[in-house]
């Protein structure tokens, strides 16, 4: 995934949950290190 553009705080939690989204979809799963990452930041 490519992301143009300046990550913030405020985004960053959106671009995680991208990337999570289009790697899930190209490998049918999410790695635990993104998992852990995004309960963190919820």
């Amino acid at each position: 995934m490519q992301y143009k553009g300046r990550i913030t705080r405020e985004n960053a939690f959106e671009i995680i949950k991208q990337f999570a989204k289009e790697y899930r979809k190209e490998l049918g799963k999410v790695p635990g290190e993104i998992m852990i990452f995004l309960m963190l930041l919820v």
